[in-house]
């Protein structure tokens, strides 16, 4: 629309003034500059009152004041003008009009070679193929569908290097001869040319008498064997392909495809898959390792992982540690030492069952992995510990191992059955308390009482600072330093330990509480529970190596579910 009155308003510029229409008019000169200013100076008049036609925009309106089309050829040999007629046309039965311009268009038709008429070529022919008037044709020796190598002849339906090596006659073995012999010497024998010759037929129905001729022909669908001198039927009813029986094929199949047993041809198919059957046999690409094949998709096999939904939350490297893994996740079954799944193992943040309705800590762990006993089943799956199971894990994260305290933040023994306590929590990760290294270690990470060392502490039980919030006259002081952090008081779970309330000042955001322990301070791992699968933890999955010393070799016995030496 503003383009037709901006045009309109210059066309009236230029052209009224004799009047329009029959009507009064009014010369351009005589517009004053506030009639200009009314107009917007939009390029109809200029200040001084001269009257003039200007191009509105980057085009212009197209029409002259009698209100013509006006031809646009402008940089165009060809294509229409824009007014009903052309510009040109392409002289050239090989050019074709292209935004104004005549272009070359390739000649080239389905399998052609050589040069397509505007500079370029049509495509290349294979080893051994000469282009010959833009198709490609074999350059020695034609055989089904090859073309031989220098040097080779077709026989069999195959190709075929004559061998004639020390021969002044008889066969090349491609169905041709290594030459004739003389009138002197016209006895052809054992590749050598002789005056006279005895024919060698003696148990022989075909092939050379080794005098030049044959000791005999065979019959149709037969070939001669020539070393033995007997004929062989082909055994080729029904097959497209393969051993013909008698040294020689039945047919090729065509490239790509592939010769089955039964002598048919097969093309194998692996598109949109991943692996699996390849419809002719064989398989498509196998999975890495620590997949399987499932539908054509490889999938990662949980047992491979250590965690029942098949992804780590810390010990991320399944390579630097194969038999210990962290897993996230949640469950509604309250206690850490139910041994059995409930929930199919469906439990981990990634897994069917998410949020753990209906499971056990042990559904967080894949089949063949259980929940670590404690210190020294952690030890032995990981001989440094607890020490890197944060690299590029998800933090704050506690992971429970199968123990508890003996009081004062000390761990019991590795058990397998009853616990020998249910006091408190303990494992590896960032949230939560210090244990007492000499009975804990490796296990790095203890709840407190009521897990308050990996929950929120109540309003005004601790309160985080970073160093450089601190008053100046505190001890811990330091200026500028907006990077550690410091919780107060000392004591409760708070200052020396990192519970949330820490994380919640670390990283700027509030962590809601996923840990909870019930409300009995002496029986924390008979009632804890965890909620939000993707925070905060889960627990620590060992690999199972043994159940019993059956199970480990000579010299060794099954230790908390690992073969150690005797």
């Amino acid at each position: 629309m503003h383009r037709t009155i901006l045009c309109s308003m210059v066309l009236w510029c230029a052209c009224s003034g004799t009047g329009g229409n029959g009507g009064d008019s009014t010369p351009a000169a005589d517009l004053d500059r506030a009639d200009a200013i009314r107009f917007g100076d939009m390029g109809g008049v200029d200040l001084d009152g001269s009257a003039r036609a200007t191009e509105v925009g980057s085009d212009s309106c197209g029409v002259d004041c009698s209100g013509q089309c006006i031809p646009d050829c402008k940089d165009r040999v060809c294509g229409p003008d824009g007014c009903g007629g052309s510009c040109g046309i392409c002289q050239d039965e090989q050019e074709a009009c292209e935004a104004g311009k005549c272009v070359c268009v390739p000649q080239c038709q389905p399998g052609s070679c050589g040069e397509d008429g505007c500079g370029g070529i049509c495509g290349g022919c294979d080893e051994n193929a000469l282009c010959v008037g833009g198709t490609c044709q074999c350059a020695y020796a034609a055989c089904v569908n090859l073309c031989c190598p220098k040097g080779q002849s077709c026989w069999a339906n195959a190709c075929c290097q004559p061998e004639c090596s020390g021969k002044e006659c008889g066969s090349d073995g491609c169905g041709g001869q290594c030459g004739a012999c003389p009138e002197v010497a016209p006895i052809c024998n054992q590749g050598k040319c002789a005056l006279a010759c005895e024919p060698a037929c003696q148990g022989k129905a075909c092939g050379p008498d080794g005098c030049g001729g044959v000791c005999g022909e065979c019959g149709v669908a037969e070939v001669c064997e020539e070393d033995e001198g007997t004929c062989c039927k082909k055994a080729c009813g029904g097959k497209v392909c393969g051993p013909d029986g008698c040294g020689g094929v039945c047919g090729e199949c065509e490239v790509g495809a592939i010769c089955l047993e039964s002598g048919q041809c097969c093309e194998p198919s692996c598109l949109g898959v991943q692996c699996g059957p390849d419809g002719c046999g064989g398989e498509c690409a196998p999975c890495p390792e620590g997949q399987f094949c499932e539908g054509g998709i490889c999938v990662t096999d949980p047992k491979w992982i250590g965690c029942s939904d098949a992804t780590r939350e810390g010990f991320i490297s399944v390579g630097a540690y194969p038999l210990i893994a962290a897993c996230g996740g949640a469950w509604d079954v309250p206690g850490i030492h139910n041994e059995l799944p409930m929930c199919k193992r469906e439990a981990g943040n990634h897994g069917l069952n998410p949020q753990g309705i209906g499971c056990t800590v042990t559904d967080l762990c894949a089949e063949g992995w259980h929940v670590c006993l404690g210190k020294n089943d952690v030890l032995y799956r990981s001989p440094l510990g607890c020490a890197e199971i944060m690299v590029q894990a998800k933090s704050p994260a506690f992971f429970l191992a199968r123990t508890s305290s003996t009081g004062a933040f000390n761990c019991t023994p590795d058990a397998i059955g009853d616990p020998a306590s249910l006091n408190d929590l303990f494992g590896c990760g960032d949230l939560g308390c210090a244990p007492a290294v000499e009975s804990c270690y490796p296990l790095d990470r203890a709840s407190h009482d009521l897990c308050k060392a990996i929950k929120n502490k109540p309003t005004g039980d601790c309160t985080c600072y970073f160093k450089g919030e601190l008053p100046q006259s505190d001890p811990s002081y330091v200026e500028g330093n907006f990077t550690d952090v410091l919780c107060k008081p000392s004591s409760g779970g708070c200052g020396w330990c990192k519970p949330l309330d820490y994380f919640n000042k670390l990283q700027g955001v509030f962590h809601a509480d996923a840990w909870n322990c019930g409300t009995d301070g002496d029986k924390e791992a008979a009632n804890v529970v965890k909620t939000l699968p993707d925070e905060q933890g889960g627990v620590l999955c060992c690999a199972d190596q043994c159940f019993s010393d059956d199970d480990c070799g000579e010299g060794q016995t099954c230790i908390m579910s690992t073969c150690q030496e005797q």
